[in-house]
């Protein structure tokens, strides 16, 4: 693993190892939405606009130099100006958006081949308490239900520590549920408020749903009590 001193490796395949474990667990939206770096944040789209392309094309020029029998000067120029750029790149990928990221843990970062942070640096996700959103509901014309969250812990509109996004469970029937299962439809959202929109065909039936936490580490909270609503 690299050092806290210098944590980019000096020698080029122990920097294209590193570099990929780190491009691989960016790759993956649940990692990415976990860590509040979804393409949807500027923090994403910088990742998407700058770092992954930097990555690939020293991809591209590592794969044509690391060929001993076929290297040439001028892949070996292209290489290496392609590792000058990417650096910058991965320097701000890890300073700029990951160390000081309090939605990425330790875990995380070594699992990308990053350093951790160092021990006196907090960085410990909470444990979920027992309590559960609970929602005041508007309803607007149009189809359209706003869901404004607070905690039943608290019954303050903050997020309690270490919770990530709001899990929300629904669906539209004819009759209540007799369980939280009977419900197919699934949304997670990170603010309050949110809504969700129904065609006008949906307008007058009843919308069930319930709601739970989940932390930064993907743990999910209890589930509250099934509530309903009609749609306006």
């Amino acid at each position: 693993m690299a050092t806290h001193h210098y944590w980019i490796p000096y020698n080029h395949d122990a920097l294209h190892k590193q570099a990929n474990r780190t491009g691989n667990y960016l790759s993956g939206p649940a990692n990415r939405e976990r860590m509040g770096l979804s393409p949807a944040t500027p923090q994403g789209q910088w990742i998407d606009a700058a770092f992954f392309p930097a990555l690939y094309r020293f991809n591209e020029a590592y794969r044509n130099w690391s060929n001993v029998a076929e290297r040439t000067i001028v892949s070996t120029a292209v290489f290496r100006d392609a590792e000058r750029d990417f650096k910058p790149a991965y320097r701000k990928l890890y300073t700029g958006f990951l160390k000081s990221n309090p939605l990425v843990t330790n875990v995380d970062l070594d699992d990308m081949g990053l350093p951790q942070r160092r021990s006196h640096v907090s960085n410990h996700t909470p444990p979920l308490s027992g309590s559960h959103p609970m929602a005041d509901v508007s309803l607007q014309s149009g189809g359209r239900v706003w869901f404004r969250i607070f905690d039943s812990g608290t019954l303050r509109r903050a997020k309690p520590p270490g919770v990530h996004s709001v899990e929300l469970r629904w669906d539209i029937l004819d009759e209540p549920p007799k369980h939280i299962d009977d419900m197919h439809q699934t949304s997670s959202f990170t603010k309050s408020p949110f809504f969700l929109d129904f065609d006008i065909d949906r307008r007058g039936q009843h919308l069930y749903f319930v709601l739970r936490w989940e932390n930064t580490r993907s743990q999910k909270g209890p589930w509250g009590a099934i509530k309903d609503v009609i749609i306006p």
